[in-house]
């Protein structure tokens, strides 16, 4: 009985194909004699039609002619997406691009391995390291190179190196294409976009060889915003705060002595600026008082400052003056 529903089952599959092949599509047989055809026909025909294109294809590739590989690597593929040998016509249309420096389509074409062939891809980090090539290659080409010898538009990778990191945030470099993204935008002065890159860096990848290299990187930022911004309160809290944290967590660095050096200074800005508080209320304002508690003020927050010694004498002499009225 089993044998007979599978018959059974065979013959409606088989009527159905016959039906749409040559009542339905009449025009699927490309020399159009297809009262010729038969089934078996269509598909030798169609598996002909493949060994050519892909034979074509590697061909041209050898013999270097990746322009006319790339298309029929790509004719490949559209044309049997289901086929084995379809994820590798993707790779090497990808390969044929990269020979010519189109590096965003070839980076496309990786892209496209992983969305539609990912069952086929068998390391997936040899795939990462292709798109990897590819944004860093296109982040180097130069454009417009009959001008001036060209130039670099390091920006127009951001969105590549992106990719690569949501198609897999534990990959290895992940951490360097972020880096890689924050330092672009650093180039281009957009500190405080560079500084949301860095800190992403310093939150996720702890662990990562560039941890040090975007705090330094983050504090960089802030110190070229102070001097672009030289009374602002909040970014000398902002770089004083980092520095502070910088220093707290990493005791060994190549940037430590530059960095002790610029929180010393800003601790010693900070400071001042509150002594010259006091200094205002006691000699302009004549209000001892309020002097006082500036000064005060000064030493609970900044003991190491070099100010404290003056601080507690202007104190001294206030609360004497105090005592004599």
């Amino acid at each position: 009985m089993k044998n007979f529903q599978t018959i059974v089952v065979f013959y409606i599959i088989f009527y159905s194909f016959i039906s749409n092949a040559f009542f339905e599509d009449k025009n699927i047989f490309t020399d159009g004699d297809s009262k010729n055809k038969s089934f078996f026909n269509y598909f030798s025909d169609e598996k002909i039609q493949e060994d050519v294109i892909w034979n074509e294809a590697t061909k041209l590739f050898d013999e270097k002619k990746f322009k006319k590989a790339g298309i029929k690597f790509k004719t490949y593929y559209k044309n049997f997406p289901n086929n084995l040998n379809s994820y590798l016509a993707v790779l090497m249309h990808g390969h044929s691009l990269m020979e010519q420096e189109k590096f965003e389509e070839a980076f496309s074409a990786y892209q496209l391995c992983i969305d539609n062939y990912s069952n086929d891809i068998k390391d997936f980090d040899i795939i990462m390291e292709l798109q990897y090539k590819a944004a860093t290659s296109f982040m180097n080409k130069k454009r417009m190179t009959l001008i001036s010898g060209g130039y670099k538009s390091p920006e127009l990778a951001i969105p590549l190196f992106e990719k690569i990191i949501n198609n897999n945030p534990e990959w290895s470099k992940s951490s360097e294409l972020l880096f890689l993204i924050g330092e672009t935008h650093q180039e281009m002065e957009n500190y405080e976009e560079a500084i949301l890159v860095y800190k992403k860096i310093i939150y996720q990848y702890s662990n990562s060889l560039f941890y040090e290299k975007a705090f330094w990187k983050h504090i960089e930022c802030l110190n070229l915003l102070l001097k672009k911004y030289p009374n602002s309160s909040e970014m000398q809290d902002r770089l004083l705060n980092v520095s502070t944290i910088y220093l707290n967590n990493i005791k060994v660095s190549d940037n430590r002595a530059k960095i002790v050096k610029i929180r010393n200074n800003l601790y010693e800005v900070k400071a001042k600026k509150i002594f010259d508080q006091g200094e205002f209320y006691k000699n302009i304002m004549n209000n001892d008082k309020a002097a006082i508690l500036s000064f005060k003020s000064m030493i609970d927050n900044y003991p190491k400052s070099e100010l404290v010694s003056n601080a507690l004498i202007q104190i001294e002499y206030l609360e004497k003056k105090k005592i004599k009225k």
